[in-house]
């Protein structure tokens, strides 16, 4: 923006497009496709789907810190949650329901250009590389050495500057990878350890099978 900083909010009905233009507007640099709102105790969508979302942002976010880092995660930050924007659409319909009003604390964030892709998760070589309009999902991960071994392809999703999130979907035997964009975080989760069973439940089984066995025995004599 023009004219960066904090603003109050000069009447109840105010939106989003009002105070971009009260900021003076973006400046040559700027990335409105990446744009984001960050709002303090914004009431979170309670479906499935919203819900899957956030768990792969906090799971993204994990896996980004380090060890300490995640022991000292900051509480308050995982109370803030984004609020999904389109900020070109808000722009293109001044005033239209995508131009929500907006409320005390709300921190809009309009980056720089962006020019990278990170990649991460359950790849060989998690990286960062230069972004480019002519690859694909796969392009990027081959660009982080390849899925690994324990890699779950089907979960694997993106999370796009302005916070949202888009998973990759099936159909049929075809796996939909997301579409990639500058800014954007490539995540593969890792498949869950089978759990091996125990040496009391073999006994368990075994003996099972062998009263199966018992049973048929005698129900052919």
């Amino acid at each position: 923006m023009l004219f960066p900083g904090v603003y109050s909010i000069t009447r109840k009905d105010e939106r989003i497009s009002d105070l971009l233009k009260r900021a003076g507007g973006f400046t040559a640099y700027a990335y409105p496709e990446g744009a984001s709102l960050k709002r303090a105790g914004a009431p979170q969508d309670t479906s499935v789907t919203a819900k899957m979302d956030r768990e792969r942002v906090r799971q993204f976010k994990l896996a980004q810190k380090s060890i300490s880092d995640t022991i000292r995660l900051d509480e308050e930050a995982l109370k803030n949650d984004f609020v999904g924007i389109n900020l070109p659409r808000i722009l293109k319909h001044q005033g239209g329901r995508d131009d929500i009003f907006l409320e005390e604390g709300d921190i809009i964030s309009v980056p720089k250009q962006l020019q990278t892709v990170k990649i991460g998760g359950e790849v060989l070589s998690p990286v960062t590389v230069v972004y480019s309009r002519n690859k694909g999902f796969k392009q990027y991960i081959s660009n982080a050495g390849g899925f690994g071994n324990r890699a779950k392809k089907g979960a694997a999703y993106v999370v796009y500057a302005n916070g949202t999130v888009q998973s990759t979907s099936k159909f049929l035997f075809f796996k939909n990878y997301p579409s990639v964009k500058p800014g954007a975080q490539i995540f593969v989760p890792k498949k869950p350890e089978a759990r091996r069973m125990s040496a009391g439940e073999w006994v368990g089984l075994s003996s099972g099978l062998a009263s199966v066995a018992a049973i048929i025995v005698s129900l052919l004599r």
